[in-house]
């Protein structure tokens, strides 16, 4: 319709005439009367009956206007189409039941239910945005420009609706997608309206933080409008992931510390190291809310204590209660961690380095926190890490972890015993272990039949065991004995079974580390491990394959280039003895998974199922047992739950039991026997605490169970991106977005999503709304958040723009057009797109709107109907003159 405020989807005509030649000239001036006085009178009558401060939604409305003469007016048309209307309209008045379904009820029921409802306008501005946030994109009936006001949006929703707005937003699933695509939403105003109504006075405190520090030091020239609006949004994204999944009360410890540590990483990211010396705090504020809150003075003292302050520079300011104080200093000095680690999840952990350890650990003779023990245990899960530890940390650094893992005092868990300093205790260590392993290798120990070992390789596979074990729980020995138990159990693991022997070879460890090469020169020696002679595949090179397989990129390609059976050879190459075991233990627990997740296709259990693997074994080396994979599997599907629906979800302790049941249920011997034991006892601290972690959305191995069914209408302002889509594996390639035929991560493919957008509009302040076809046009699902840094960095704008230049030059039937007069012709293009099934497959169909100039395109020298990228899973056809 001509008017925003009314909306028609579809509007069809049916008439009868006597002559065939009369049809035709009668359906012409039908034609004309419905793009002008009947859409006139469609308006008026909407208007009329529609009151202030109400909307109508009508699935589907007849209306018989019964013989219309030809030889009749516009005018007398549109008299009787009013009337008719009119009258239909006040019968499905009197049907409307009174609205009580509103919000998160009535967007869920909306596309299942048929008929009419009436909704007040706030209730229809509360469904439309929450229906953005679980499909991606605006209903037909609102223009996707309206994405662009998303933040004045959210903060009217917030003022009207209240704390109800927050309880709707944690009920909508995938709650990563709507975390991520809240995140997004700027100016910060919006999150920090919605953050007022959660928390006000984490809202007022941030606010605080504004005119202390920021304010300041725009004032002295420090920082620019554009980065303080930069730095207020991060502060309010980093509000809402700390509050995110929280059911009720204040903010744990624990989330405040991952509070401030983000606060602190964006204001290094935007200021470097040595802002502080032109920071002068605000004089003018007492008396202003949250000015002197308690949790003000925590978050502006914590900062200063993770961003470091050097000698002769202001302190922070303090407040005078002294109850408080010593809540302050601890809180800030176990946030104290390296600032570029602060912007990561627990997926992507941070570099476990001396700086951060030092600032993470307790001091001697203090035990470490429940939540830093858990923190470091699912640290340390990831095999990297562990070798990190092994390569870079000092031998007081490693005893004080070690003691904090274990959960007791750095000097009290000394193998002497006595309470010497950490330094001699991890010293004394060190020495330990060393000594163990030369008896070991004097004894004839190998890591397979026919190789020797070097003593540097025995060392660091003992003390990646060791890590390995404390991070799963297992108590620290108490005296030498101890260790040496434990050392003995790591000897054995490391032993192969014995096989016939090539000539001996050497080996260290500079080849696990020292090893590179191209992604297909990788992928082709994983794929040729299998078949090479036992003797050849030691302990380093099985471990060299394990630590390729545990990148992203290499793991994907090896999944897509193997089968079961193939992927199950390589496994019992690395894994000779235990194997057997472990594949008996997959088959249990993938028909577990089956009966557990009933909803699942068969794909997504598989890819579910060869993510745990790989993780469990490659990626983090974890015991190669039955017992122990099953445990795991048990917090791997509530991670993968959790990820689906939130709060929702099932708690750890209930998914080892649904294993556990599941398990008995499919009668698998060699596992059930184990699972008693192994899914029957307690989560641990650091059990729960990793459940409670959502997965990296950054490695999401399918979309995600649909949201509530969406119109599969979609009505465009660009369609005529189509034009641009045989450059796009080129420029994506010349980006460096692509690994091969596929984009090389989720980031990658939303940066070429803002790309497309950037190259129809010339600018980067879209919104997702409108970029519904350049994620179809990236193999994106709709539903799927972009994440990473908003905008388009000047150097790729500067590729963007060439391209343009280059297709006006291709296209020599456009002349001298600039780049401007290319959008404004034919690429900022109205159209519309359709999801459509057929017999064969289900492909998407969009059908622009013809334009003046549209004579052109049959001097294109490249074609568009029919679109089919590598990462596109459904083909898109065009009908464009």
């Amino acid at each position: 319709m001509s008017r925003a405020q009314h909306a028609i989807e579809t509007l069809s005509w049916q008439s009868r005439a006597a002559r065939p030649d009369a049809a035709m000239a009668h359906q012409a001036r039908l034609s004309a009367f419905l793009a002008g006085p009947g859409q006139a009178a469609i308006d008026k009558v909407f208007s009329h009956l529609s009151p202030p401060g109400e909307v109508w939604r009508l699935d589907r409305l007849e209306i018989d206007l019964g013989p219309l003469a030809p030889e009749d007016s516009f005018e007398q048309w549109a008299d009787c189409l009013e009337r008719q209307l009119w009258t239909q309209l006040l019968r499905v008045r009197q049907t409307l039941p009174p609205s009580a379904r509103t919000g998160l009820l009535a967007w869920r029921a909306a596309a299942g239910t048929g008929g009419a409802r009436s909704l007040s306008a706030s209730q229809h501005a509360l469904e439309n945005f929450l229906y953005y946030l679980a499909h991606g994109h605006l209903p037909w009936s609102l223009s996707p420009l309206a994405g662009r006001e998303l933040s004045a949006w959210l903060a009217r929703l917030a003022q009207r609706t209240g704390p109800r707005l927050w309880t709707l937003l944690q009920q909508i699933y995938p709650s990563d997608y709507v975390l991520a695509r809240l995140s997004q939403i700027t100016p910060h105003q919006g999150l920090q309206a919605l953050l007022a109504v959660r928390h006000r006075e984490l809202a007022d405190s941030l606010s605080m933080l504004d005119e202390q520090i920021l304010a300041p030091l725009q004032a002295r020239g420090r920082l620019g409008a554009y980065q303080v609006a930069r730095l207020q949004q991060a502060w309010r994204v980093a509000g809402l992931r700390a509050l995110w999944g929280q059911r009720a009360g204040n903010l744990s410890s624990d989330r405040l510390r991952r509070l401030l540590h983000e606060l602190g990483a964006a204001l290094s990211l935007q200021l470097g190291q040595g802002w502080l010396s032109a920071w002068r705090p605000a004089q003018t504020l007492r008396g202003r809310r949250g000015a002197q809150s308690e949790l003000t003075q925590m978050l502006l003292s914590g900062l200063f204590c993770v961003l470091g302050r050097r000698p002769g520079q202001p302190k922070p300011p303090a407040r005078d209660s002294g109850a408080a104080a010593p809540r302050r200093v601890v809180f800030a000095r176990a946030a104290r961690v390296d600032n570029d680690s602060a912007r990561r999840e627990v997926d992507e952990p941070p570099e476990l380095s001396e700086a951060t350890l030092a600032a993470w650990l307790p001091g001697p003779q203090r035990r470490a926190s429940p939540e830093l023990r858990a923190q470091l245990q699912t640290l340390l899960l990831r095999r990297e890490r562990r070798w990190d530890c092994a390569r870079r940390l000092s031998a007081a650094t490693r005893w004080r972890l070690i003691g904090a893992l274990s959960g007791r005092a750095a000097d009290s868990a000394a193998a002497s015993g006595d309470s010497a300093d950490a330094a001699n205790a991890g010293a004394r260590w060190d020495e330990s272990l060393r000594q163990f392993a030369l008896a070991a290798l004097s004894g004839g120990a190998r890591p397979v039949a026919g190789q020797t070992a070097g003593l540097s390789a025995l060392q660091a596979w003992l003390l990646d065991y060791t890590l390995r074990q404390l991070a799963l729980g297992e108590a620290a020995p108490r005296d030498a004995r101890g260790w040496q138990r434990l050392w003995q159990r790591a000897l054995a693991e490391w032993r192969a079974p014995p096989a016939a022997a090539d000539p001996p070879q050497p080996v260290a460890v500079a080849p696990v580390t020292a090893t590179t090469g191209t992604t297909a020169g990788k992928l082709s020696r994983i794929l040729a491990f299998a078949a090479e002679p036992v003797a050849r595949r030691g302990w380093l090179p099985r471990l060299r394959i394990a630590l390729w397989l545990a990148e992203p990129t290499l793991c994907r390609a090896w999944l897509a280039r193997t089968q079961d059976a193939e992927r199950w050879t390589l496994l019992h190459a690395l894994f000779p003895t235990a194997a057997p075991a472990l594949e008996t233990a997959s088959r249990a627990l993938l028909a577990a998974q089956a009966l557990l997740l009933p909803q699942w296709t068969g794909a997504q259990r598989q890819a579910s199922h060869w993510d745990f693997l790989t993780a469990y074994l490659l990626r983090d080396g974890l015991p190669p047992t039955p017992d122990g994979m099953a445990r795991r599997y048990a917090l791997h599907l509530c991670r993968e739950t959790l990820s689906e629906h939130g709060a929702q979800g099932a708690t750890l302790a209930r998914w080892l039991a649904l294993l556990d049941q599941a398990l008995n249920a499919t009668g698998a011997e060699p596992v059930r026997s184990i699972s008693s034991a192994a899914l029957r006892r307690a989560p641990s601290v650091a059990e729960q605490w990793q459940a409670s972690r959502l997965p990296n959305a950054a490695r999401t191995r399918a979309p995600q169970p649909a949201p509530p069914p969406a119109i599969d209408g979609h009505y465009l302002n660009n369609a005529g991106l189509v034009l641009l889509a045989n450059y796009s594996q080129r420029l994506f390639g010349v980006l460096g977005l692509l690994d091969g035929a596929r984009f090389s991560d989720a980031e990658a493919q939303s940066r070429a999503v803002r790309c497309l957008a950037y190259l129809v509009d010339g600018h980067d302040q879209g919104s997702e709304p409108e970029w519904v076809l350049p994620k179809l046009l990236c193999g994106m699902p709709l539903a799927q958040p972009l994440i990473g840094e908003a905008g388009v960095a000047p150097d790729t704008r500067a590729v963007l723009d060439s391209l343009l230049d280059a297709v006006i030059a291709h296209w020599s039937a456009l002349g001298r057009t600039s780049p401007t007069g290319l959008r404004e012709t034919f690429l900022l293009r109205e159209g519309g797109l359709r999801h459509e099934q057929t017999s064969a497959a289900a492909h998407w169909r969009l059908t622009v709107k013809p334009g003046p100039f549209d004579m052109l395109l049959d001097r294109l020298p490249w074609s568009y109907a029919t679109i089919k990228l590598p990462w596109m899973t459904e083909a898109l056809y065009v009908d464009w003159r």
